[in-house]
């Protein structure tokens, strides 16, 4: 085995097969950071809330659930060590999870959701709760099993599923046919084999970021905090807040984007550090040489594994900048469109899954990442783009149509919150309404506090969208 395949090999540490059937699955090195990094404290779950208007059919609902499941085995996997101490999924192929129906939420509108303990069960949990006009289904997936675009199809599959139940096979709209071999390829950089060798080449350049990025020491939020001091008990009770855009201003905000020549993307990002640099200025935190830092999901699917079933296949890359830094509005952009352009350019989206790799050779493993009780992230931003928007659904005013229910609104709480790292931001598009969401750590931080951090990132939005962006 040359070394080029040989690391490509620790990342996975599976060799590529085309079995429908795959009952044991060693662990991605990001799964195994995630897992490893999992705790009762700090759970590394995602939930997501389906609002919809009309009311489920239960024996409906759990067929098209169970033919769902069986499509993603990892929904149906726990984990097992190997005699090296390695984590793997063990596939269950006759398990369904159980839906707890005429749930009850709480002030949020959610169930309580907790800690997935994935050697004893699997991944998956599902409430529906009723309301005047509907039925809300929240379902909480453990991030070992599925990033968020991977969550996203498994809604989709589960709502065809639904509506073919319903009759709707009649209709011409079926399940998408799945490839399980897929799996096996999750996590792994999308590089033919004459880039693998350019791609760990470039590799050398980061050596000064990774020097700084143990160097630099990112603020929390809780620092400074006077409502919950830094002191309070370590662990985390997830609370989100939400906002969503109208169709026309979202349109606005794309606009906006298209003439200052960036992405969406960059722009949100832009204007969620001016939006922490106000908050952080107007409650007198911090110091103007602060390290504000953001972790960033990335995808690492290649183009044609729309096949692959459920799974988390992302990286992620960060970005600094101090304190002083984010008043400066055209120059922030102008710096983070460069970066962005520089991890493209030189596969920087590859040095997480890299490090991470090379961390399960030393001795601790990839546990010794996780064990460091530090700040290593302001927070983290994660954009899971448009909601739904290639469907084969009907569709009603841009909302999806499943069978007798009409998917109203789609609330996520993602990505997890972790040691230190108290708030988290996630950003999508449906119904044609670009949604923001914040999800803080309760025990913490106030609400009011987290609002008027909300708030002003929503003000920072509409600053960019009325033009208002010189330094």
């Amino acid at each position: 085995m040359t070394p080029f395949r040989k690391l490509k090999s620790l990342m996975h540490g599976a060799r590529r097969s085309d079995r429908d059937d795959i009952p044991r699955l060693p662990f991605t090195c990001f799964e195994e950071y995630l897992f490893c990094d999992d705790s009762p404290s700090y759970p590394m779950t995602l939930t997501v809330r389906l609002r919809f208007i009309g009311f489920l059919e239960e024996e409906a609902f759990e067929n098209a659930l169970l033919k769902v499941v069986q499509m993603h085995p990892l929904l149906r996997a726990t984990v097992s060590r190997t005699r090296f101490g390695r984590p793997v999924w063990n596939v269950h192929p006759q398990w369904r999870p159980l839906v707890h129906w005429h749930s009850r939420g709480d002030e949020n509108g959610f169930p309580e959701t907790c800690f997935m303990d994935l050697t004893r069960e699997p991944g998956i949990r599902m409430w529906v709760l009723d309301n005047d006009n509907g039925n809300d289904l929240a379902i909480q997936v453990h991030h070992c099993c599925t990033d968020g675009k991977g969550m996203m199809s498994f809604i989709e599959d589960l709502l065809i599923s639904y509506t073919t139940c319903q009759g709707g096979s009649e209709c011409g709209i079926a399940l998408r046919r799945l490839e399980p071999g897929r799996l096996l390829k999750r996590g792994t950089p999308a590089l033919r084999c004459r880039e693998l060798p350019k791609a760990i080449f470039l590799q050398l350049g980061v050596i000064n970021g990774i020097r700084k990025f143990f160097t630099r020491s990112p603020v929390s939020f809780a620092v400074g905090n006077s409502t919950h001091p830094e002191s309070a008990t370590r662990a985390t009770r997830t609370v989100p807040l939400f906002y969503r855009f109208q169709p026309e201003e979202t349109g606005e905000i794309v606009f906006a984007a298209k003439k200052s020549g960036a992405t969406v993307n960059d722009l949100l990002l832009r204007d969620l550090y001016v939006a922490i640099g106000a908050w952080r200025e107007r409650r007198g935190v911090g110091l103007p040489e602060d390290w504000v830092r953001f972790s960033i999901p990335v995808d690492l699917r290649p183009s044609g594994t729309e096949t692959m079933p459920m799974a988390n296949s992302i990286s992620m890359v960060f970005l600094d900048f101090q304190q002083r830094d984010l008043e400066r509005r055209d120059s922030l952009l102008a710096s983070i469109q460069d970066y962005m352009a520089y991890i493209r350019r030189c596969y920087r989206k590859y040095t997480y899954i890299f490090s991470v790799a090379g961390a399960r050779i030393l001795p601790g493993g990839v546990a010794r990442l996780t064990a460091d009780d530090r700040c290593y992230a302001t927070t983290c931003f994660s954009n899971v783009g448009r909601i739904l928007d290639r469907t084969p659904l009907p569709l009603s005013g841009g909302k999806v149509v499943a069978g007798n229910v009409l998917l109203d609104s789609f609330d996520a709480v993602a990505p997890p919150l972790r040691r230190h790292m108290d708030v988290a931001f996630t950003v999508y598009t449906y119904g044609g309404g670009l949604q923001l969401v914040l999800s803080y750590n309760s025990l913490v931080l106030a609400e009011h506090e987290m609002r008027e951090l909300l708030e002003t990132y929503v003000r920072e939005i509409r600053r960019t969208v009325r033009g208002r962006d010189a330094d």
